[in-house]
Formats: C-alpha cells, structure tokens, sequence
C-alpha cells in the first residue's frame, strides 16, 4: 500500500509537473487537461513498476532460494548487501 501512495504522489508530482509546462502549447482547454491526465498516468505507472519490482526482487528480505531471512553485511553508496546465512546467496539493495 505504502508503494501504491508513494507512486501515486511522486505521478502527480512529476507528471503533473511535466504535462502542465507540455500543456502551454495546447489552446483547448479539454486537451490541456488530457494532455496533464495523461502525464500523471504515464509518470504513475513508469513509477509503481519500478518501485513493485524492487520490492519483488527483494522478496521482502527473505532469500529467493532458501526462505531464510537475509542478513545485512555491508554498506556502500547508499546501498546494502545482504546475505543468506544458510546458503550464502546475496543481493544488493
């Protein structure tokens, strides 16, 4: 759920931005906003695919070939690797 607001937000947000400064060169005011709606809906879908694939791939931190739960080992740039303590798979996130 809390993908779906994020997303949702961020949709707005961007492609609302987007479509408004796109939507200056329209003179109708039904395209304008078709032209805002649509923006939004791109942005929104280009964004929920992203963030529920990530957090598909992740498996909520559990490992994809055992079902042990992930152990954080290192950090860099941001990001974590994490570890299976069973049979050792890892990943980045």
């Amino acid at each position: 759920m809390e993908i779906l607001i994020a997303s949702l937000f961020l949709g707005c947000l961007t492609g609302g931005s987007l479509g408004l400064i796109w939507s200056t060169t329209v003179e109708s005011k039904k395209a304008k906003f078709a032209t805002i709606t649509i923006f939004i809906c791109a942005f929104f879908l280009f964004i929920y695919g992203g963030m529920s694939s990530e957090d598909k791939s992740f498996n909520n931190g559990y490992c994809i070939q055992c079902g042990t739960k992930y152990e954080a080992i290192t950090r860099r740039n941001g990001n974590t690797y994490y570890e299976c303590p069973n049979c050792y798979y890892g990943m980045w996130h």
